[in-house]
């Protein structure tokens, strides 16, 4: 059965997207997670294994009715009663049930705080950092303001002032429109979708009024010839690995997380030629992507090799050892 490192990009863009065959891939984080997309496109989550001296499969639920966390999480507990002989744990409950909980009962019932964490469940969470980076804008900036307010009680003046205050902390536009379009998406969720309304009791979207920051001044900046040189020169003063991944970035143009997660199945040759290719769960753009290797950029990538030892990434942070 084939492998990957199951993420959401690759889930997104293989689920209910009619097929020819059904497709059932094992991750390679959880022990024992399978992900199965039927003909139609429908994702289901299995637990696979040996147990009670004959292979078992149960099913846990859809995607993304159950997140990939919750299914890892599940599948990990699983295989973990298994080895200790205990019973199977059972499925958990869907995730869209605690979380409608979260937003309408208890003190914090219909709080943008609660409504956030349901947006962020079904939604916001969505991307290769699995919104780790809206959470923390999110954080910093909204919580503290409006957090713990109803949010059928926030107008669109309040998020405007929010939004004012982005301007100030980011001048040159970039970060107050990227924060604008992340509350936008929020409260459109939260009043039209389904179980965002039900979880925000929203019938309309307030932030349609609220203005927009000014156009986003375009940067452009480059490394010279000399600068280049100079760093290279200050390169050989460094640990031969970070030697190796810094020259990459510049050799290939690559982004740093293309480099620092470049796994060994990635680099490929075709008539002689190495390259890099970075399949739908690499790239930022969901499409894949192929980077030829220069003769020296070929070689900082076979010291990476030589230096990584047995681990399925050329530049390793520990505990990803092939098996």
């Amino acid at each position: 059965m084939p492998k990957t490192v199951l993420t959401d990009a690759w889930l997104r863009s293989n689920t209910r997207r009619p097929r020819n065959d059904v497709l059932t891939m094992s991750d390679l984080v959880s022990q024992n997670l399978t992900v199965q997309i039927a003909r139609s496109g429908r994702s289901n989550f299995l637990w696979r294994g040996r147990s009670g001296g004959k292979t078992q499969t149960i099913k846990l639920g859809t995607y993304p009715a159950y997140s990939l966390a919750d299914a890892r999480s599940w599948a990990d507990a699983t295989t973990v009663a298994r080895d200790k002989g205990e019973r199977i744990a059972p499925k958990p409950r869907p995730a869209v049930q605690s979380d409608l909980e979260a937003a309408s009962d208890g003190p914090a019932a219909g709080t943008v705080r609660a409504c956030f964490e349901v947006y962020m469940r079904f939604d916001g969470g969505r991307g290769k950092d699995g919104g780790k980076e809206k959470r923390s804008k999110f954080e910093r900036l909204v919580m503290p303001v409006i957090g713990d307010r109803q949010i059928a009680d926030v107008t669109a003046d309040d998020l405007g002032a929010i939004i004012a205050n982005f301007m100030e902390k980011y001048p040159n536009g970039g970060g107050a429109n990227r924060s604008h379009a992340a509350i936008a998406r929020m409260w459109r969720w939260l009043a039209f979708h389904p179980i965002g309304r039900q979880a925000s009791g929203l019938k309309t979207n307030v932030f349609a009024g609220a203005f927009k920051p000014s156009t986003e001044k375009s940067r452009t900046s480059f490394l010279g010839n000399q600068t280049i040189r100079y760093l290279y020169q200050a390169l050989e003063l460094e640990p031969e690995n970070w030697r190796a991944f810094y020259k990459l970035l510049l050799l290939t143009g690559a982004r740093r997380s293309e480099i620092s997660q470049l796994r060994k199945t990635n680099v490929l040759i075709e008539r002689g030629i190495p390259y890099i290719l970075l399949r739908l769960e690499d790239a930022k753009n969901d499409q894949y992507h192929m980077i030829p290797l220069s003769p020296a950029a070929a070689t900082q990538l076979e010291i990476a090799r030589q230096l990584s030892g047995g681990s399925l990434y050329f530049f390793p942070a520990g505990g990803d050892a092939i098996s």
